[in-house]
């Protein structure tokens, strides 16, 4: 016995009733250079502007240090747009992701790093700056861990301009947090232990 709907409408029922169930696939967009890859769900302006931001801050890193070159594979940085693309990939705590604006993960034959691009060009750039220098700062085995954190936050600040690059503005994050402490005493301040 033949069913009194036609087949077709019940098809283009579904199709027109549940379009979440039918979505395209990002684009993936995906650049790569000597010392740099970079992949991602992301716009290709947006990849191309934070592979550029990232060469950048290579070369700085490495004239900021006084060496030539880091050894080692390209970095690889994936970048998404949004917590639901970016979920997936992140870190595990408990069973659940970690909320992170992003992060890196060292392995024997890759440095990857992961970022979150909804928090804004500044914001997303600091903490890729941030990163990338702990990456760079790998090989450097004979500087004190107080030294790399330092020179890493440091050149996270780092503004790229035409000709110029403006290093040193304190970061939102930090002021935002100095306002809620009241300052320390400089007796208890010298009196810390290296």
């Amino acid at each position: 016995m033949r069913s009194a709907i036609p087949r077709w409408f019940i098809g283009l029922s579904f199709l027109t009733f549940w379009p979440s169930l039918i979505e395209a696939a990002p684009r993936w967009n995906y650049f790569s250079g000597p010392d740099l890859e970079v992949v991602g769900p992301v716009s290709e302006d947006a990849a191309v502007e934070m592979a550029r931001r990232l060469a950048l801050f290579r070369q700085l890193f490495l004239k900021t240090v006084g060496i030539s070159r880091v050894d080692g594979p390209p970095l690889r940085a994936y970048l998404f747009e949004g917590d639901r693309e970016l979920e997936p990939f992140l870190p595990l705590k408990d069973g659940k992701p970690l909320q992170s604006s992003g992060f890196f993960h060292r392995d024997l034959d890759r440095e990857t790093l992961v970022l979150h691009l909804g928090a804004g060009t500044r914001q997303t750039s600091q903490l890729a700056f941030h990163l990338y220098a702990h990456l760079l700062s790998g090989q450097l085995t004979d500087w004190p861990g107080w030294w790399k954190e330092g020179l890493a936050e440091l050149l996270s600040t780092a503004e790229f301009g035409t000709t110029k690059v403006r290093l040193g503005q304190a970061p939102e994050r930090h002021l935002a947090y100095l306002r809620t402490l009241p300052p320390m005493p400089l007796a208890e301040l010298y009196a810390v232990g290296l």
